[in-house]
């Protein structure tokens, strides 16, 4: 039996996570020999946001072997950074310098350049993480990906706003549409039966092992691939969490859930933020924390390398902090010990 896990939480759009996707399945063997074999997208409801699952056993073994390369050949790094750069030039114009995308045969150009060039970024995102690999590597790799994880916002809104933009009459699918749908429907080769599937993608889909799948079909193409979903319990009544000290401090203070990016302004000075994962949109809200709270992320994930620069007590991976905690609660943050306590 496989088990997935989930790994990220992203406001993103299909599209990207179609883009994600097809970057896992043939980007890692270029330097790996080998490709991500099973996970899954799944977007719940009528919300734009997407959740990332994982093997974590295959994912883990993804950045060993990663070690193992770089340690056999001492000039892969330089080529992996060259390749990163050579590679983030057709792209820089649209996500760095405001160009925009207005047909499909450029769409389709932009969605391949992008792909290939996220190959190489998905290594510069295990390899911070790997004890095994040199320091300076991993430090190289981190500057890297803080460096373009910036302009992943845009990439995502340049590719909705195409649609959103130049086929308005669709403008609602946009979030929904992945990549070759998006380039049919600016040729005007989609058909209605297509549209409308689409259309129901709105209520909740899957993206598992490259099929789309609705909410519905979901609980049977797991069983059929013999995929198990980790689900994290919860115990009623439970009055401590605990996760990785990411960043080392004591805080009370109100509990502040944000869960979109919408509500980053409701965080008031002094609250602890509580949410799944931060990005580069929620610096605002963590500046005026007293402590951050995450369900997911590593050690160098974004809430971790930010509350270390901000100086706030962080605890992060505590899988369920959003479950357990609600608006209002007074709770007090040990990021020394990694534990988080309703008072």
């Amino acid at each position: 039996m496989i088990k997935l896990s989930k790994v990220f939480t992203r406001e993103r759009s299909l599209f990207y996570m179609r883009m994600w996707n097809d970057s896992d399945r043939m980007g890692f063997s270029r330097w790996l020999s080998t490709d991500v074999q099973n996970n899954m997208f799944w977007r719940e409801g009528n919300i734009n946001k997407i959740s990332v699952w994982y093997d974590r056993e295959e994912y883990d073994r993804l950045g060993e072997l990663t070690a193992e390369k770089l340690h056999v050949d001492s000039k892969l790094f330089e080529k992996m950074v060259r390749v990163f750069h050579d590679l983030w030039r057709p792209i820089a114009p649209y996500v760095q310098n405001g160009k925009l995308i207005t047909s499909a045969d450029e769409l389709e150009k932009f969605y391949q350049d992008v792909v290939a060039w996220w190959s190489v970024m998905a290594l510069m995102f295990l390899i911070p993480n790997v004890p095994r690999i040199p320091r300076k590597q991993r430090e190289a790799a981190l500057a890297l990906r803080e460096k373009v994880e910036l302009f992943s916002d845009a990439m995502d809104h340049l590719m909705v706003r195409y649609v959103v933009e130049e086929l308005p009459q669709y403008k609602e699918l946009a979030w929904v549409m992945m990549p070759e749908e998006a380039i049919k429907l600016g040729r005007d080769e989609l058909s209605q039966y297509e549209l409308d599937k689409i259309r129901g993608r709105l209520h909740g889909f899957a993206l598992l092992n490259e099929k789309i799948c609705s909410r519905q079909e979901l609980p049977g193409a797991l069983a059929k691939q013999g995929i198990q979903l980790e689900q994290e319990h919860t115990t009623a009544g439970l009055h401590e969490i605990s996760g990785t000290p990411a960043s080392a401090g004591i805080a009370r203070g109100r509990v502040r859930q944000i869960l979109l990016k919408e509500q980053i302004h409701e965080l008031q000075k002094g609250e602890i933020l509580v949410t799944e994962m931060t990005n580069p949109n929620y610096v605002p809200a963590m500046k005026k924390a007293s402590a951050i709270v995450t369900d997911e992320g590593g050690i160098t994930c974004h809430a971790a390398i930010v509350s270390r620069e901000l100086g706030k007590p962080c605890v992060i991976g505590t899988k369920i902090a959003t479950r357990v905690l609600k608006n209002g609660d007074e709770v007090e943050v040990d990021a020394d010990k990694g534990t988080v306590k309703l008072l």
